[in-house]
Parts: structure tokens; sequence; C-alpha cells
């Protein structure tokens, strides 16, 4: 073979994998609708706080009332995951799904410089704004999942006359004592079982070293180290040891292209790394328990990644118009998508009250 036919070879084989790894993702249209002419299925990119933000928006019927999802992470879009689990809630909501700045289809390496817990709660009340405009609401449901309730709570506590309800998921309430009750559990759970293995790498993350970031180079070492153990033990999902069966899911979602995939560790990592020592910091029991609207939480009982104990504790401090604590037997720090169907019911009857 010529060297011209071997070079035609290569190039041809580099331009089908650039195709492939940049393919165009998309999100499939309703058909089933019975209300057709109502129905709405895009993604589009909207420009939220200055930057281009990834939005999915698919709905049976755009008079049902909007549910805004704020995914967990930091860092870790869960669109394959709610599409794969919850899209009978598509029937009885506008169900928006939103990519947070710096991760997944929204990911920009440019963003973690200066990323706050602020910029995502100014960009919460812009779309916010931008879905209410857009479909002529006075006010939303905002849905939040793990970080997501940082977000969420804070945007219902300072913009109460522009939501409906509050639901929260795998609430997060005060970060350090719920690292501490995680690695504790953890680290019994392999004593329980003597495994030496886990025990010495769990040791080795010498707690609470690897909760005080400042002049601790280790500690992002040290955290995954512990989530890993975490997840094993059926603290993070509880009846998986690792996530991958959720990862079959992004691997074959028509919303995720491989560049997508790319797009999602990095951003996964780099949102961690920026901004888990502010993570740390938070406490909702001080100032944040207060609220003008209905609030409920959807807690797993075996979740150890935000402990369910301190879930009740914060649940007990709330103050709100109404408010319920709702608990999943079977599930850990995910009931969303480790008990859908009951979950999608629930949710369903939050929006009949």
């Amino acid at each position: 073979m010529s060297r011209l036919s071997n070079n035609y070879i290569k190039i041809r084989f580099l331009v089908v994998s650039i195709i492939m790894l940049y393919s165009c993702s998309s999100t499939s249209i309703i058909c089933d609708s019975p209300t057709p002419e109502k129905s709405v299925s895009l993604m589009e990119y909207v420009e939220i706080g200055g930057i281009k933000q990834c939005v999915v928006i698919r709905s049976y019927n755009t008079d049902n009332p909007i549910l805004l999802y704020v995914h967990g992470g930091p860092g870790t879009p869960e669109l394959p995951l709610l599409r794969k689990f919850n899209s009978e809630l598509e029937k009885h909501f506008t169900l928006v799904y939103w990519e947070q700045r710096g991760t997944g289809k929204s990911f920009n390496s440019k963003l973690f410089k200066n990323l706050q817990i602020d910029d995502f709660v100014n960009d919460g009340i812009e779309l916010t704004n931008y879905l209410l405009k857009r479909f002529n609401k006075e006010k939303l449901i905002i849905m939040g999942h793990s970080w997501g309730t940082i977000i969420s709570t804070k945007l219902v506590l300072k913009h109460p006359e522009k939501y409906h309800a509050y639901i929260g998921i795998g609430q997060i309430v005060d970060m350090k004592q719920g690292e501490h009750l995680s690695f504790r559990y953890t680290l019994a759970k392999a004593k329980e079982e003597n495994n030496i293995k886990a025990i010495k790498a769990l040791t080795n993350s010498n707690n609470p070293e690897y909760l005080t970031i400042d002049g601790n180079t280790k500690w992002y070492k040290q955290l995954k180290t512990q989530r890993k153990w975490l997840t094993y033990y059926g603290g993070v999902i509880h009846k998986q040891k690792d996530f991958s069966e959720y990862s079959k899911i992004y691997m074959k979602s028509k919303e995720y292209s491989l560049f997508d995939m790319v797009r999602f560790a990095r951003g996964s990592v780099l949102s961690l790394i920026t901004l888990w020592p502010e993570i740390m910091k938070v406490n909702l029991m001080n100032g944040c328990t207060e609220f003008q609207i209905p609030v409920y939480l959807i807690q797993g009982k075996h979740d150890y990644n935000c402990p369910t104990e301190l879930v009740q504790e914060y649940f007990n401090q709330i103050s709100a118009p109404q408010k319920q604590l709702i608990l999943f037997e079977n599930s850990a720090h995910n009931p969303i998508f480790e008990e859908s169907e009951r979950f999608n019911e629930k949710v369903v009857e939050i929006l009949l009250k």
C-alpha cells in the first residue's frame, strides 16, 4: 500500500473519530401528548450570568406548573438519569433540567478562578426569571438534590415570592458535622467486616484532618478515598457498591455525546476542587430555617452522604407554612433514582397540594 493511501486512511480515521467525539446530542420529541400544540421538548443554551448555560425543557403541556431541577455535585449534572428514571414528571410539569455553570454541557474551563456559591444562586434567580417570563407564570416549584439543595434553599429564602414550594432531596445541613458522621459510618462498616484494605485507607485519611482544607494538600485525595468506601458500604446508593450501572446510563444517553462525557469529567473534578473549601463552611442550621413557602424534604433512610439524622434535626428546626419529611426505606442518597416510581408519585402528590 502506498504512503499516500496510508495517510488517507489515517486522516479518514481521525475525521471519523472527531465526528464521533463531537457528535451532536439532542432530546427526543414528545409524541404522545394529548395536547401536542402545547408540548415542548428542547435543548437550548441560555445566557445566564453572562455565560451560555445548557437548559433542557420538556413538557406534555406547558400550562402545567414549572418544576426546576437543580442537580448535585458540585459539578455532577444528572440529565441522563432524570430522563431514564423521572420522565413521568414531564406529564405533570414543565420540567426544566439546568446544567450548571462549569460542568457537563455548560463546561467552561475559564470559570473556575473565582467560582463561589453565590454565583450559582445568582444564576438560579436569573434562570427563574427567564422561565417565568417565557411561560407566563408567576411562580415555579424548585427541586434540589444534594449540592443543589444549598442553591435551592438560598434561592427560596431570598426570593420566596417566586416559588410555590421547595423540594429537597438528600438535603445538605451542616457540612462539617455531616462529614464527621459520614466518615464514622464508613470506618465502622469497614471494621464490622474486618476489611483491612478499607480500614487502612480510611485510617490514612486521618479524620478529621481531611475536613481541614487549609494547609492540607492531601484533602482531595482523602475525600475521594472516603467517598469510595462510603459508596461501597451503601451510604450513597443503598443496593449498589459503585456507580457502574449509572455510568452505563450516561454512556447510552441520547442527550449526552462522548464530548459531553469528557466535559462532565473535567467539570466534576474542577468544580469540586474549587468549591469544596467554601461548601465545608455551610451550615443551614444557622439562619436558614425560616421559610415562607411549603418545604418537602425527601430523604433516603440509608443516606450517609448527607446523613439522615442531620436532615431530621434540620426538619425539626424548620418553620414553614407547610412542611413534610418523606423517608424512603430502600434508598440512600439518591431516592429520586433508587425508588423512582414512588418518588415520582410523591412529587405529583406535592403538586396536588
